[in-house]
């Protein structure tokens, strides 16, 4: 199968801008995804970030599928120890009936510390809650419905019809067959047990794009989970992230990068998490200086991120393949550029992206495992 193309809105957002226009915002870049023949769009979900606020990410995607037709949406992600897992199954599979089967269910537990602060949850905690919400949903949309289950952290009660006539009891299952579509997503780490677990489901796995020995390290998590299932790994259904700008020119890209919003979200934002969690290594090229400080900049003029003309974003993504080994699907990360006279800007980048860098990677089919 062909290189395919999506968008993962994270989103990183001006702090200061509203919520509603934020929102309208990422619609508008839905809208346009559309529209550029995009395959896919993930919407992320975080509650106590300034720079990442969608608390909601469900919300978007109700909105976003009334205005758009083809395109598969997806959560990226539902973040499964903040709701009980039968108000999250009920939910999707509703989402799912009114998108006709449009959805992905992306399911994690989470990487934002503050959220997990304020639930009163630790790494571990939040991981177990999540496996074990997990498998409730998908027994909730089995066909015999949820049974009785009581866990470390969730209970369920089978739903009993206590009056008569049969007119009460579970009813909640997606549109279409949900197990190809669900997906989890990889964390800092070189190697991921959300990874493996994906690997052993069968479920989509997702990297963010890193260097060195990582990117091996989380197909290596996906394939040996696959292995201990007996399944054959596929790489035609690892999503692969990356921060993308394209323009007519380098020189274009490169000021609208560090110019724009998408410099200040790494300065402000992520090159502190990346600090934070000593894992600034994970974002340099091998050839590039290992000892400079991570700024936008950095990222940008070492290559890390693919920013420049389409041949200097095509190349870079050709290397990015050869680099993982092949993966079916590349998500360029979303940014704000909402303000009059970015949009623009952005609009192009994303017509670039499909219609002259992803011609020039025709080429590249999906390896075997």
């Amino acid at each position: 199968m062909p290189l395919k193309l999506g968008m993962f809105l994270t989103p990183g957002s001006n702090p200061r801008r509203p919520i509603c226009d934020i929102i309208s915002w990422n619609l508008d870049v839905i809208r346009k995804a559309e529209q550029y023949g995009y395959d896919e769009v993930w919407v992320g979900s975080h509650l106590t970030s300034h720079y990442s606020p969608i608390a909601c990410p469900l919300q978007v995607i109700a909105r976003a599928s009334a205005e758009t037709s083809r395109i598969m949406l997806g959560t990226g992600v539902t973040v499964l120890y903040q709701n009980h897992p039968l108000t999250v199954a009920a939910q999707l599979a509703q989402l799912d009936h009114m998108t006709r089967g449009r959805i992905n269910f992306g399911f994690g537990a989470g990487a934002t510390v503050s959220d997990k602060i304020m639930f009163g949850v630790d790494g571990p905690t939040s991981h177990d809650m999540s496996m074990e919400a997990l498998d409730i949903i998908l027994q909730a949309w089995s066909e015999t419905g949820p049974r009785g289950f009581r866990g470390k952290y969730w209970q369920v009660h089978p739903p009993v019809d206590a009056y008569s006539g049969g007119n009460y009891g579970w009813h909640y299952r997606p549109y279409t067959s949900y197990e190809p579509r669900i997906a989890f997503a990889g964390g800092f780490g070189a190697t991921s047990s959300m990874l493996r677990l994906a690997g052993e489901r069968g479920y989509i796995p997702m990297s963010l794009n890193f260097f060195a020995a990582h990117l091996q390290g989380h197909w290596e998590s996906v394939a040996q989970g696959a292995r201990a299932a007996g399944r054959t790994p596929d790489r035609g259904r690892w999503r692969m992230l990356r921060d993308i700008f394209v323009a007519d020119t380098d020189a274009e890209a490169r000021r609208a990068v560090l110019d724009g919003f998408a410099g200040r979200f790494w300065n402000e934002y992520f090159k502190p998490i990346a600090e934070k969690l000593n894992a600034t290594h994970m974002f340099r090229r091998p050839d590039a200086d290992q000892t400079a400080e991570l700024t936008a900049q950095y990222l940008v003029d070492s290559r890390a991120w693919a920013v420049g003309s389409p041949a200097t974003v095509a190349a870079l993504v050709r290397e990015q393949f050869e680099t993982a080994g092949g993966f079916g699907t590349l998500l360029m990360l979303g940014s704000d550029y909402a303000d009059e006279g970015e949009r623009r800007k952005w609009f192009r980048s994303m017509e670039l992206l499909a219609t002259e860098v992803m011609p020039q990677l025709s080429d590249l089919p999906v390896r075997p495992s």
